[in-house]
C-alpha cells in the first residue's frame, strides 16, 4: 500500500497545480508512507480498520481533526483509483470515521488595535503588504501577486488578477507565480480608497528612485509592488515571519497575516456592511452560499471602500 501511494502521488504529478502537489507530497511521503511502511500491508489486504487505525494514531499525537482529514482525503482518492482501475474491489475508505473538525474562530483586530497597529507599522519593510491587505481583505497570495499594471489611478481601481505563493516539491522550494482566471471568484476589481491611492502613488515614485539608484542590479523585472529597496520579491514565508516577529517585537496582540483578512471582513460587518458586500468585497466563494450571494456592482464595493478609508484615515 505504500508502495502504492508513491506511485499514486507520481501519476497525478502532472495533473495538479504545483501547490497542490506540495501539499499532497507533505501528507504522503512524510506522514503516509512512512506508517505504513513499517505495517508492511498490501494493497489488497488494506482493510478499513487499518486505515481507522492510521487516523486514530494521528488523534493521539494532537493532529488535528482538519489535519488528519487531509491524510484521509489524499488517501481516498489514492485508494478510489486504485478501485476504478480494478486494482481492488471496494474503497476501504468509504467507511472511515473521523472526528469533526472543530469550527475555526479567527483572532481579528478591533478599530483602535488596528489603527494602533498601522501606526506602530508606518516606515518598515511590511508597511507595503500589510497597508495592501488591511485595505482590501486579500489573501497573502493575492497581496505580493500584486503588479503595478493591475493599478488604474485614473479610474481608481486595483485588479486582483495574480497570485505569489510557495510550496516544496522533491525537497525543492518553489516560488509559483500564477495568474488567476477570470471565472473565479478570486479574480475581482476593487475600488481604490484615496488613502491607499496616494500611498500608492508616492510608492511608486519611490520604486522609480530606487531603480535608477541600483541600475541593472534592481531584480523587479515583473513589475510587482511588494518588493523591497532593490526590487527583490516579498516572499509568503518572509512575510510571515516578518509580520510574527513585528508584532512580538511591538508587544501587539498575536494574530496571522491571514487574520487581517478576517479583520477587514469583521469592520466591514461591525460598521453596516451586509454580507453580500462584504462577501463580493473578499472575493470569497462558499460552495452553500454560492446561489444565495449574487454578483454586486460596483456601488456596493464602493461602500465598503468608503468604511475602510473611514477606519483607518486617523492613521493615514
Amino acid at each position: 500500500f505504500s508502495d502504492y501511494m508513491k506511485e499514486w502521488l507520481e501519476s497525478i504529478s502532472n495533473t495538479k497545480a504545483k501547490t497542490t502537489i506540495g501539499g499532497y507530497e507533505s501528507n504522503v511521503l512524510s506522514i503516509i508512507c512512512p506508517y505504513f511502511e513499517q505495517k508492511q500491508i498490501s494493497l489488497k489486504d488494506l482493510k478499513t480498520i487499518d486505515l481507522q487505525d492510521f487516523y486514530d494514531y494521528q488523534y493521539s499525537l494532537n493532529k488535528k481533526a482538519r489535519t488528519v482529514k487531509h491524510y484521509h482525503d489524499n488517501i481516498h482518492k489514492a485508494l478510489e483509483k486504485a478501485r476504478k482501475t480494478k486494482l481492488i474491489d471496494t474503497n476501504p475508505a468509504d467507511d472511515c470515521e473521523l472526528e469533526k473538525p472543530a469550527q475555526f474562530i479567527p483572532t481579528v483586530y478591533s478599530a483602535k488595535e488596528m489603527t494602533n497597529f498601522l501606526e506602530k507599522l508606518k516606515g518598515t519593510t511590511l508597511e507595503t503588504p500589510v497597508l495592501i491587505t488591511s485595505f482590501l481583505g486579500l489573501r497573502r497570495s493575492e497581496t505580493l501577486g500584486i503588479k503595478w499594471n493591475r493599478i488604474n489611478f485614473e479610474e481608481n481601481t486595483i485588479t486582483i488578477a495574480h497570485t505569489v505563493t510557495i510550496t516544496t516539491i522533491s525537497k525543492k522550494r518553489l516560488v509559483i507565480k500564477k495568474d488567476i482566471t477570470k471565472n473565479d471568484s478570486s479574480y475581482r476589481t476593487l475600488p481604490m480608497p484615496p488613502i491607499l491611492k496616494e500611498y500608492l502613488q508616492i510608492l511608486r515614485e519611490k520604486q522609480k528612485e530606487d531603480k535608477k539608484f541600483f541600475g541593472n542590479s534592481y531584480q523587479n523585472k515583473d513589475n510587482y509592488v511588494c518588493v523591497n529597496m532593490e526590487g527583490k520579491l516579498i516572499l509568503p514565508d518572509t512575510f510571515t515571519k516578518g509580520f510574527a516577529k513585528f508584532l512580538k517585537d511591538n508587544n501587539l496582540k498575536k494574530i496571522r497575516v491571514h487574520d487581517l483578512r478576517h479583520t477587514v471582513g469583521s469592520l466591514l460587518i461591525n460598521n453596516g456592511s451586509t454580507l453580500r458586500e462584504v462577501q463580493e468585497w473578499l472575493g470569497h466563494s462558499n460552495v452553500q452560499t454560492t446561489e444565495i450571494y449574487t454578483h454586486l456592482d460596483s456601488n456596493t464595493k464602493i461602500h465598503s471602500a468608503n468604511v475602510i478609508e473611514s477606519l483607518f484615515a486617523p492613521v493615514y
